[in-house]
């Protein structure tokens, strides 16, 4: 048998390069292995290939997850508004002289009614795509389906992004245009009640106008953000605020306005 020298500082040395070799390349394996590059969306600039799936998938959920909460409050804020409307117009009734004053006070409830639930339902296509993620993100079970997981997470990114888009374009505006004016025709017409007609479609048509303008777009422009590789974490430009109230004197009803910049 081969007797074994004592060892010496260079071997030491040695063993501890190898060890270090070792480990490096270890490394460097499995950051492989967890750090996959996907393909990037046919719109989107080559800038995003620079960040692995992963990071991706975390900035979208985190788009959605704010967006889905800003579209929320969106709804909460105008529903109650519109509830409040539907409520107020009942309160003037009894200070009114005219016997059909029922008549448009039912009508102008009904119509507030319907458009505090509206308010509710509108929004809640970006927040199922947030929840659609969420569902998806939990099902993952594997690495190797990280391509396939961030592909189906940007289509919902997509979605709720064109929903946004689409809450303020040019038919957004034309067709709360035109449903406040039918009601005023029917109010006007079939009711017979012309006066409150013209109220209540001027005062219909600016509060469908300012519920587009002051609709979330988080979803939309982070989307933009996103085709063009950027994912920084810098805040998003503040949205228009505006208060919305309702207010009643002895002769008439009707909503006080407050916004900032």
């Amino acid at each position: 048998m081969k007797q074994l020298g004592p060892r010496t500082d260079t071997d030491r040395s040695l063993d501890r390069l190898r060890i270090a070799v070792g480990l490096i390349v270890g490394l460097g394996l499995t950051t492989s292995a967890h750090a996959q590059h996907c393909p990037i969306p046919h719109d989107a600039q080559s800038s995003l290939q620079l960040h692995d799936a992963e990071q991706r998938i975390r900035f979208i959920q985190q788009t959605l997850t704010d967006a889905a909460r800003q579209e929320q409050r969106f709804a909460l804020g105008w529903s109650l508004t519109y509830a409040g409307l539907s409520a107020g117009s009942w309160l003037i009734l009894p200070l009114s002289s005219d016997p059909r004053q029922i008549v448009e006070t039912a009508f102008n409830s009904g119509t507030s009614a319907f458009a505090a639930l509206f308010s509710l339902i509108g929004p809640l296509g970006v927040v199922r795509d947030a929840r659609a993620l969420r569902t998806l993100l939990a099902a993952r079970t594997s690495a190797d389906q990280q391509c396939a997981t961030l592909a189906a997470s940007e289509r919902l990114f997509r979605h709720a992004a064109d929903s946004e888009l689409s809450a303020r374009s040019a038919f957004a505006h034309a067709s709360s245009v035109a449903f406040n004016v039918g009601l005023g025709l029917v109010l006007a017409y079939a009711l017979k009640r012309p006066d409150g007609a013209a109220i209540n479609t001027t005062v219909g048509i600016t509060l469908g106008e300012l519920m587009i303008a002051t609709r979330p777009t988080l979803a939309h422009s982070h989307w933009q953000r996103y085709r063009t590789g950027d994912l920084s974490s810098k805040p998003s430009p503040a949205p228009l605020a505006i208060s919305v109230s309702p207010w009643l004197t002895q002769t008439s009803y009707g909503v006080s306005l407050l916004g900032s910049l």
